[in-house]
């Protein structure tokens, strides 16, 4: 994707992946921290650690959103 301005890379990204760079984070970091609950790690640690937000209401509201 060298030499791409920003909007195309969105664009494309967008195409090949059916969701936005940043949504497609998300959706990686929420499988992640579904995974580590489930080996028994605390939902606070995921959360501060994985997930990158120190609130736990917003953790739960992007969990419900992704699941």
């Amino acid at each position: 994707m060298a030499c791409m301005c920003r909007a195309n890379f969105f664009n494309q990204f967008k195409l090949q992946f059916g969701c936005t760079p940043l949504a497609f984070q998300q959706q990686k970091r929420l499988k992640k921290a579904a995974e580590l609950i489930k080996t028994g790690m605390q939902i606070t640690q995921v959360s501060f650690e994985l997930i990158g937000t120190n609130c736990l209401e917003n953790t739960s509201t992007c969990h419900k959103a992704g699941y």
